[in-house]
């Protein structure tokens, strides 16, 4: 994203614009945007641009939160501890559709969560391949593996493969993402959605 830029009014009255650009910086400075509003009152006309206000008194607070949407998928994890080690310990995760619409390309990542000690990565091994052991050159985490689309209500299962070649703590990560089409104020709209769930082993 290299810049946003946000209109106050309509115009068909008064309106003030708010710049920022990229690279980090903080939205326009307060100066700047009352400028942006003197600079606009060419916009303003008929009743409502003859109400003067003291535009220069005005004290501009700005605080804007972009959160994702939130996603309507139900994600549950199933297993039977304890971990033992070199143990192929199956955890079943288990998603859900609660969309109206069809989850597209729902993906997941799953396993070892990243920032733990380093030589957990070495350790720690997973697949979603039940039929043999893996070895140590099996990953850590898997990434991104694609599971499909989920029309709603729709369920689907994995056992996710765990191998733990030391004892210790670990926290496994659960990662399911989707995209879904919506229309937002009469606009189509596709939204990237996601749902994380994490296990804790001692």
């Amino acid at each position: 994203m290299t810049g946003v830029e946000m209109m106050l009014g309509s115009d068909s009255g008064r309106c003030v614009f708010l710049s920022w650009r990229g690279a980090g910086g903080d939205a326009a400075s307060t100066q700047e945007a009352l400028q942006a509003s003197r600079s606009s009152r060419r916009w303003g006309r008929g009743t409502e641009a003859r109400q003067e206000l003291d535009w220069d008194s005005l004290t501009l607070q700005h605080s804007t939160m972009i959160i994702s949407r939130v996603p309507k998928i139900c994600v549950q994890l199933s297993h039977q501890p304890p971990v033992l080690t070199n143990e192929m310990y199956c955890i079943i995760l288990t998603v859900q559709s609660q969309e109206e619409a069809v989850a597209k390309d729902v993906k997941l990542t799953a396993g070892l969560k990243p920032g733990q000690e380093a030589g957990l990565g070495q350790t720690t091994h997973v697949t979603l391949d039940g039929s043999s052991v893996c070895d140590d050159n099996a990953p850590a985490l898997l990434t991104d593996l694609p599971l499909g689309d989920l029309k709603p209500g729709e369920k689907l299962e994995k056992c996710v493969y765990m191998r733990c070649v030391s004892t210790g703590p670990r926290v496994f990560l659960f990662h399911v993402a989707y995209s879904i089409d919506t229309a937002v104020e009469g606009r189509h709209i596709v939204c990237k959605c996601h749902k994380v769930e994490s296990l804790e082993y001692h």
